[in-house]
């Protein structure tokens, strides 16, 4: 079994609803930490949830916001740990470790980058990641 196939069966094990793998290469030095390649997780928000917002977010979609950030968070640093186990630099890109800049509300390199260059998705006209399965209602590390 190579590494990312044993990475995505744990991911999705602990609670993942896609894992890609991206080539980095073409992004900037500077907005990649250096590195050559990234891995998007992404979990599925809850279907009932979406489908109850009718006027604006929910306090259930609030909550279930929360729930999948904290699950991303626990998952990115599941990751990093597993590949500086087997000897590779990682840095999970965590709510602790994403800065966003306050003039231009970006990041440094987008979880929806690395996810379009993994060929999960794409940028909808909402400027969110969409895939097939789960269209805009999954958010990503």
């Amino acid at each position: 079994m190579t590494i990312s196939s044993e990475m995505k069966q744990k991911l999705i094990e602990k609670g993942a609803s896609i894992v890609g793998f991206a080539d980095l290469s073409q992004v900037p030095e500077q907005d990649r930490h250096g590195q050559k390649y990234g891995i998007i997780i992404g979990v599925a928000l809850s279907r009932d949830v979406i489908i109850g917002i009718k006027n604006g977010p929910t306090v259930e979609y609030y909550e279930e916001y929360k729930r999948v950030n904290d699950l991303l968070n626990e998952l990115g640093k599941y990751t990093e740990n597993l590949l500086k186990g087997k000897g590779f630099e990682a840095l999970a890109k965590t709510q602790k470790v994403v800065k966003i800049d306050e003039n231009t509300r970006r990041t440094e390199l987008p979880h929806k980058t690395v996810a379009t260059r993994a060929g999960v998705g794409w940028i909808g006209k909402s400027a969110l990641l969409v895939t097939e399965e789960y269209g805009s209602a999954i958010n990503g590390k």
